[in-house]
């Protein structure tokens, strides 16, 4: 072991104890700070006098202190930005980790494909992170592309992504109409951008940040990028559904997709319809008369309550 029999760089218990040490001496008096420091001091003293760290990890710990007190500081915004995230987050993250960490196994276990699943583990766990904190763009989408540093750090999931959009292609029905002139459906092909154009389509939403798509010229293109199979924030669905309906408005069809028309899409629409006053039952049975196949899991369902809730809290406060 690295360095046994002592603890790790950097010493927690340090960061620990600044960390207690500055959120309990605000709240005394002045009386009773003087025996807080000489506390406090006295645990970081016995990481040393009971032989648990080296030297180095103290310096070390408290420097995580400050990063901490930095990244979130007492008064003002947070330096990390605070997304909306909901246990379905944190459980999709989790999954990427397992993942991750089978990676990471099998890079050590099998030297000589060290490289390929090295990168994979580093990649995951980055999709991980994203998922943990409601990164919905983290991969940095730009018409319709990613760009080359995020293909060099998330290049397994990239094409991970693209495998599966292939291997569903042909499997379900591509798009389906849901009223005329408004689409639904997976990251067109180069024949669905055909199909498309043919049916007046003037505009696509994009939800999907893992997957390329680039539609043809005189297409409008918003990308409004969703975590898949995660329950997105009430305002970013009222944003996605305000963005339909402005195009909507600009004439021509639209198109909204996500990677295979399953869930991000349809969520997307029935936010559309809700906006315009459908509940919650009325919108998912309108799209399973055109979609019938499509994710049928619990969040989706929560995700459409809390977007209901959010309306009605919207229009009682404009009253």
């Amino acid at each position: 072991g690295l360095d046994r029999p002592y603890n790790q760089f950097p010493s927690l218990h340090i960061s620990l104890g600044f960390i207690a040490w500055r959120a309990i001496d605000r709240r005394l008096g002045w009386v009773w700070r003087v025996p807080l420091a000489a506390w406090f001091l006295a645990i970081a003293a016995s990481t040393l006098l009971v032989w648990q760290h080296h030297f180095i990890d103290l310096p070390g710990g408290a420097a995580v202190a400050a990063l901490v007190f930095w990244l979130v500081p007492e008064r003002g915004r947070a330096r990390l930005p605070l997304n909306f995230v909901t246990p379905r987050h944190l459980d999709m993250a989790l999954r990427y980790l397992v993942l991750a960490a089978l990676a990471a196994a099998g890079a050590f276990l099998i030297p000589v494909l060290a490289p390929p699943l090295g990168w994979l583990a580093l990649s995951l766990t980055g999709v991980a992170g994203a998922n943990a904190l409601g990164l919905n763009g983290f991969l940095g989408k730009r018409r319709g592309g990613h760009h080359p540093l995020a293909w060099l750090a998330f290049w397994p999931y990239l094409i991970g992504s693209w495998l599966n959009w292939r291997w569903w292609r042909g499997r379900i029905a591509p798009m389906v109409e849901v009223e005329p002139g408004l689409w639904l459906g997976a990251r067109p092909g180069r024949d669905d951008w055909d199909r498309l154009e043919r049916a007046g389509v003037k505009a696509v939403v994009d939800l999907a940040p893992e997957l390329a798509s680039t539609p043809p010229e005189g297409m409008t293109h918003d990308h409004l990028p969703l975590l898949d199979i995660a329950i997105p924030a009430p305002a970013r669905l009222d944003g996605i559904a305000r963005t339909i309906e402005d195009r909507r408005r600009g004439g021509g069809g639209v198109y909204v997709h996500c990677a295979l028309g399953m869930s991000r899409s349809v969520l997307a629409m029935c936010a559309w319809m809700m906006h315009r006053g459908m509940t919650v039952e009325q919108a998912l049975a309108a799209i399973d008369r055109v979609r019938p196949i499509r994710i049928r899991r619990p969040y989706m369902r929560i995700a459409l309550d809390l977007y209901a809730d959010y309306l009605a809290a919207q229009q009682g406060g404009s009253k």
